[in-house]
This record gives C-alpha cells, structure tokens and sequence, in this order.
C-alpha cells in the first residue's frame, strides 16, 4: 500500500485541511484580550495564594463583586477626568473647571473607596498570609504584565537601533523622557 503512496496527494490533502482550520479561525471572533488577562491573573491568584476549594469559591464571589464595583467606580472616574480635559481644552472658565475638578476629586476618592472595601472583605475570606500574599500580588501583577508586554515588543523589534533588546542594556526610559518632555511642551501651546 505504501509503494504507491503519492506525496502529493499528501501535500494537497495537508493544505486542503490547513486551509480549513484557518478559515474556521477566521470565522471565530476574536478573544477578548481583557477577559484573557483576567482569566490568567486568577489562575495565578489561585497558585499564588495556594487556594483551596472552599477558599477559592468564596475568595472569588468576594474578589468578583468588588472588582466589579472597583471597574465601575475607575470608569467614573475616567469620564470625570475626560470632562475635565475638554474643560481645559475648550477654555472653560475658572468656575467651570473648579466644578469639574471637584467632581473628578469626588470619583477619585470614590474609586479609592472601593479599592478599600474590595481590600476588607477579601482579607475576611483569607489568612494572613494569603493577605500578604495578595496585597504583593495586587500591587506588582499589572506591572509585570506591562514589562512583559515590553520586552515582547522590544524581542519583535529586534531591539533598538536593530539590536536585541536581551543583549542591551536599554531599558526606554529616555524615549519615555523624551516624549514627557514633548506632551508637557504641547501642552503649554
């Protein structure tokens, strides 16, 4: 049976399945980026913080709900800080923009107000070390990603100047200077 084994066949059959996968791919709609960071960042909550069963079900009901509301309260914030700026870029007058300010000021301590209670209830539902462990992973995991992220694209790039990034000791800050330096200055125009 193998003697009369044609490659080609093989060669159209291989393309011809290939060229199905990828037009079913095509078809999918595309993940949702955010809902996969969040699935990733709970599967390392539950190893970081060695969950049980019991633990993880009512860590995640508790971890839910106030990021739900933590979500809701930045969002607020955002179209505060949004009205804000278009105040400033449309030449408010001064009443204008201390009412917008004030509002801003109020989703603000809104915001760090839900971030509060989040923080209360989930200690409730965790040992101390599990606290300790969380409140570390809260304030070093979006900051882990955001370098990752980086030296992805760096890695893509091939690095600066057409170097690898992993063989350099650049680490973007002057760019990010830079471009400081030029947003402060079109903002004074």
């Amino acid at each position: 049976m193998l003697r009369h084994f044609n490659p080609f066949i093989l060669l159209v059959c291989l393309v011809c399945l290939i060229g199905v996968d990828a037009a079913e791919l095509m078809a999918q709609p595309a993940p949702n980026p955010r809902g996969r960071l969040e699935q990733f960042k709970k599967l390392k909550l539950i190893e970081t913080l060695d969950l049980d069963d019991k633990t993880a079900e009512k860590f995640f009901v508790v971890y839910n709900n106030g990021s739900n509301k933590v979500e809701q309260s930045k969002e607020e914030l955002d179209a505060a800080l949004t009205d804000l700026y278009q105040a400033l870029e449309s030449d408010a007058d001064e009443a204008q923009i201390k009412v917008k300010t004030d509002v801003a000021l109020v989703k603000h301590e809104a915001t760090l107000k839900a971030v509060s209670e989040m923080m209360t209830s989930v200690r409730k539902v965790l040992s101390a070390d599990q606290f300790a462990r969380y409140i570390i992973f809260e304030a070093r995991f979006h900051k882990e990603i955001r370098r990752q992220i980086m030296e992805m694209s760096e890695r893509r790039r091939g690095g600066r100047d057409g170097r690898d990034s992993r063989d350099s000791d650049y680490d973007g800050r002057e760019d990010r200077d830079d471009r400081d330096h030029h947003d402060r200055h079109e903002r004074r125009r």
